[in-house]
Order: C-alpha cells, then structure tokens, then sequence
C-alpha cells in the first residue's frame, strides 16, 4: 500500500533529520522547534486530505510517534502533551483533521471549484423544506468501506 510505505520512509526520514539538525544546532530547543515546523511537519502533512480518510490506527499512531520523539528530542521532559503546549503543537491527528476540512471547504464545496461535480446532486427544495433535518445533497451509495473512507463521502458526513 502506497500509504504504508510512504509512512515508513517518511518515518525513517524524519527521525534522522531531526537528530541530524539536533547535533547541529546544539540541542536549542527554540530552533529545534521552527526546525519541525518549517521542514519535518510539512512532509507529514503533504497531500493529507487525500490519504488521511485512508488511514489505519497503526498508520496514525506511527506518524504521531514521530511527533512524539521529535518532541522528546526538543524538550528532554518526556511529557507529550505538554511539549505540544510548549511548541504550539497540536496533534497531528488533529491537524490532519483541519487541512482536510479546509480542503474540502475551500476546494470541493464551492460552485467554482473544478472538483464540485464529484459531488451528488442537489435534492428538491419541495421535499427538504418539510424536513427538520434536511441534507441539500443526495446521499451517496457507498458500496465498499474502501470508497465510503474516501475525501468526497467522508467530507460530506463530517464537514457538510
């Protein structure tokens, strides 16, 4: 699988530029933290509204000890979520998260967008107006687990 593969070499990647730049930059934990944000945390992220529907547990706990072990190597106090306060960090779950609902906000909803007609059609007013929760779009018939993971059903039951 594409994904796992790209989650071990980023893993392996990202593990040794960070010790790399740890042993050049004398272990400041200032510069080592623009260091994750500005070289390690892209690569983590890349193209994430495509693959992070995707994703299995062990994949998203792999590229969070990433950011785990980044974290230790900054701060030395091995408390997770207080070097995340510490840096400014969320999760990258949770990051991952708000890309893709920005993404799909600002790529695939609007009318402009060259991806909106990947979406399904618009109901009939006449029926979703006596309707107290009414969806403006068709639902989609997802007929794999596979598709249904996918950025287009996935963003239509999570950000719409």
């Amino acid at each position: 699988m594409v994904t796992s593969r790209r989650c071990y070499y980023i893993e392996g990647g990202s593990a040794t530029a960070l010790s790399q730049a740890a042993e050049t930059f004398w272990r400041q934990a200032g510069r080592l933290a623009v260091f994750l944000r500005l070289v390690i945390r892209p690569a983590l992220e890349y193209a994430c509204p495509v693959w992070h529907t995707s994703l299995i547990a062990a994949q998203t706990k792999a590229l969070e000890s990433l950011q785990r072990r980044s974290l230790c190597i900054i701060y030395e106090d091995g408390d997770y979520m207080l070097s995340l306060i510490r840096a400014g960090f969320d999760t990258l779950e949770a990051r991952r998260e708000q890309l893709t609902e920005r993404f799909f906000r600002r790529s695939v909803l609007p009318e402009t967008s060259c991806l909106h007609y990947l979406l399904p059609s618009k109901r009939d007013v006449s029926v979703t107006s006596r309707l107290r929760h009414a969806r403006t779009l068709e639902l989609l018939k997802c007929q794999t687990v596979k598709f249904r993971h996918s950025l287009i059903p996935y963003g239509l039951d999570h950000y719409f």
